[in-house]
């Protein structure tokens, strides 16, 4: 038979290669071959609202069974009127049968006998290209194949190609399993970005050791880019999809072979798009660039940081927050805490671990001033830094 091309949703793949999987179990039980399902290419078409429809370019393809240099073209079910006028066509999917065989009263080319049938047989010589019908007790005789055979053939095959067919056909529900959809990765992460930038970081790791009392960074990114239909998008600014484009640079540039995590890593970017069970990984392309930044930025002011005041006092700077992260809870926590990493204007870096409701409202690389008390002085990674308790944003 010819090869026959389906555009198909990936969505929409899997239950028809559960499909293919079911009826070539039945051939192999019936003897009569198996079909294939071969992606020869694929098309993704991005849409406004962040996800990426996919679409496989599928070729059906298999042997339609032949004994004898013959091969089974079609099935005439004579119905209610032997004449031909009644007749129902079955025509094996990727063959032709001529407008003369549709009408054919029941007989049979090879008896000879004119009398009432149910079912005839088309098939074709495969060095002459001849046709012939055949009536359904003659067909074992003549070609040494059992019809019942041949007709369950012809079924699979048209039960497989009418499944592509509607599948190629059928629109995406964007309201069915979450599964199911594809999402823009750079869409995604430009979210990712923004979460990170307002309210820091959390692996679904410290999500869960938190019993949830936090959200993670890859859950709220969802929440904000695909927020269903009850409530509205939040947008992103330019500098959350900058961070996201570059952040799939970065991954781009990792070494898959160093580990199976950069593998994962460089494969989501190289991609492009993702589905929801892919999101965890894919959100800390953003974080694993923003951590790599912020270790070789090796700033010349925070080398330079000198220790500001002494214990007990009460001090107001103009600072700009480099970092903003929220922190596991411990057994002994009462409150979950938050690490604000500050750098005033004399290039000090102050440090506090909040647990009240600063920073709320407070992203990185805001420029504000604050007051708090010093409780203690201490370096970090060469870097002396002053620690605060009590900080808040005064205007």
């Amino acid at each position: 038979m010819e090869a026959m091309v389906f555009n198909i949703p990936a969505p929409n793949m899997g239950e028809l290669e559960k499909l293919l999987n079911k009826l070539n179990k039945k051939g192999r039980r019936a003897g009569t071959g198996e079909f294939k399902l071969t992606v020869v290419g694929e098309t993704a078409n991005k849409t406004d609202d962040g996800y990426v429809d996919v679409v496989k370019h599928v070729v059906v393809e298999g042997e339609a069974p032949k004994i004898e240099g013959w091969t089974f073209i079609a099935r005439l079910d004579h119905n209610t009127d032997h004449s031909g006028n009644s007749n129902l066509v079955y025509t094996i999917p990727g063959n032709t049968l001529p407008d003369e065989f549709r009408n054919r009263p029941a007989d049979c080319d090879h008896c000879g006998w004119i009398r009432k049938r149910r079912d005839t047989y088309i098939i074709r010589n495969d060095k002459t290209g001849e046709l012939k019908q055949i009536g359904r007790t003659c067909v074992k005789d003549y070609i040494g194949l059992d019809p019942e055979k041949i007709l369950g053939y012809a079924e699979r095959l048209k039960k497989l190609c009418d499944a592509s067919h509607d599948a190629e056909s059928s629109p995406l529900n964007r309201d069915g399993m979450w599964d199911n959809r594809l999402l823009n990765l750079e869409y995604y992460l430009a979210h990712v970005a923004m979460e990170i930038r307002k309210n820091g970081w959390v692996s679904r790791k410290e999500a869960y050791e938190k019993q949830y009392a936090a959200c993670s960074t890859a859950n709220r990114a969802i929440d904000t880019a695909f927020p269903g239909y009850r409530n509205p998008e939040v947008p992103t600014e330019d500098r959350d999809k900058e961070t996201a484009a570059n952040a799939i640079d970065w991954a781009l540039a990792l070494d898959p072979a160093k580990s199976d995590f950069n593998h994962n890593l460089v494969t989501i970017a190289k991609t492009g798009h993702i589905d929801f069970k892919a999101t965890g990984l894919a959100a800390y392309i953003v974080q694993g660039y923003l951590k790599t930044q912020e270790r070789i930025k090796d700033r010349p002011d925070q080398r330079n940081s000198s220790f500001v005041g002494e214990k007990g006092d009460k001090i107001c700077k103009d600072v700009t927050v480099l970092l903003k992260k929220a922190l596991p809870m411990q057994d002994w926590d009462q409150f979950s805490k938050t690490l604000v990493r500050m750098i005033d204007t004399e290039g000090n870096i102050l440090v506090t671990f909040s647990t009240g409701q600063f920073p709320d409202g407070i992203n990185v690389d805001d420029v504000i001033t604050i007051r708090g008390t010093v409780i203690k002085h201490d370096e970090f990674n060469g870097v002396k830094q002053t620690i605060l308790s009590r900080v808040q944003e005064i205007s």
